[in-house]
């Protein structure tokens, strides 16, 4: 593994999280969560048959591009909603870093039981589609 695809997805992030901050000043975060969980499951979908190095650095480059504001997203969209909730919203968005650490070990075991990195995006594939239900069912505006 080279220095470079050991920096690709870090720099990315950063990068995503700078621009991302910016581009939340311009775009209302609810389209903007939208926005990225459509990008980011492009790239997930495109990783699962990508074939060649530069390729598959570019789809993983995306997917942290555009993943990397999800966090302050979904915290605003829910202390927003609930403003009076902000220190239980904190604490679950907390917890959620914890449950970033049990998707990591679901990824490795897929993987080893799979023999294949295709395990990995599978369980990456079920948060995404998760996150896709929220964005586009669970944040629709309310009806009069």
């Amino acid at each position: 593994v080279t220095g470079v695809q050991t920096c690709a997805l870090p720099i990315c992030k950063t990068v995503g999280a700078f621009v991302g901050a910016f581009a939340l000043s311009k775009i209302a975060d609810r389209k903007f969560f939208q926005l990225a969980i459509v990008i980011v499951a492009a790239a997930l979908a495109g990783l699962f048959f990508a074939q060649g190095q530069a390729l598959i650095l570019t789809l993983v480059g995306m997917a942290g591009f555009f993943s990397a504001s999800m966090f302050s997203i979904i915290i605003s969209l829910g202390i927003n909603h609930l403003p009076s909730k902000a220190n239980e919203i904190s604490g679950l968005m907390v917890m959620g870093i914890v449950g970033g650490g049990v998707v990591s070990l679901l990824m490795g075991l897929t993987a080893d039981k799979l023999g294949s990195q295709i395990g990995s995006l599978a369980v990456i594939a079920v948060c995404v589609a998760y996150l896709a239900l929220c964005a586009f069912v669970l944040l629709q505006p309310k009806k009069a």
